[in-house]
């Protein structure tokens, strides 16, 4: 008996380690290794990333009204904030920063770089998952923010994006269907 609670016991453990991890798409990042301890910045770190946090908003607000120069404007913004990140402040905020800093450059240059609406899209979507990990770091900025995920896009693989609001704007699919979506996280 006790041999078949144990089985049963670490039947159930690999299920449901199993079934909650998310289906991976092709669009998917991988995401940089960070914690969850929102660390301190220096002042002029702290310029850097609410100018980062920002311009991820105006690039969202762009996809939102389906506008693909100021999507690519605010990647450029994000880049340029993230290279004018002051490294000599850093302190105790440099490994973080560092574990961030490379994935959501990339990731913001492929949103600069895409031929069309829908690419930047995908590369858009590419984008924020290091940059959850990094609000989960490095801080919100100045202001709350929320994931939001829309279980449609991309082929009903799902999405997630981060708003400054619980309302619903859906960047991936514009005034097709604003509203689609749910609040997941408060960051």
């Amino acid at each position: 008996m006790m041999k078949n609670s144990f089985l049963l016991v670490c039947t159930l453990a690999a299920f449901v380690a199993c079934s909650s991890n998310k289906t991976e798409s092709t669009t998917e990042a991988p995401t940089p290794e960070v914690t969850t301890n929102t660390l301190e910045l220096p002042i002029t770190v702290s310029a850097s990333w609410n100018n980062t946090t920002a311009a991820y908003l105006r690039m969202k607000d762009a996809f939102v009204a389906s506008d693909l120069a100021s999507a690519k404007a605010a990647a450029i913004d994000i880049t340029s904030a993230i290279a004018g990140a002051d490294m000599s402040a850093m302190g105790d905020a440099h490994t973080a920063w560092m574990g961030v800093a490379p994935a959501l450059s990339s990731k913001a240059a492929a949103v600069g770089q895409a031929p069309d609406i829908e690419a930047a899209r995908t590369a858009f979507y590419a984008l924020t998952e290091p940059m959850v990990a990094a609000v989960k770091v490095l801080g919100e900025g100045e202001q709350d923010l929320f994931v939001q995920y829309c279980p449609m896009a991309f082929d009903n693989a799902g999405a997630n994006w981060i708003a400054s609001e619980k309302k619903i704007r859906n960047p991936y699919f514009g005034d097709k269907m604003m509203n689609c979506g749910k609040v997941t996280e408060e960051l």
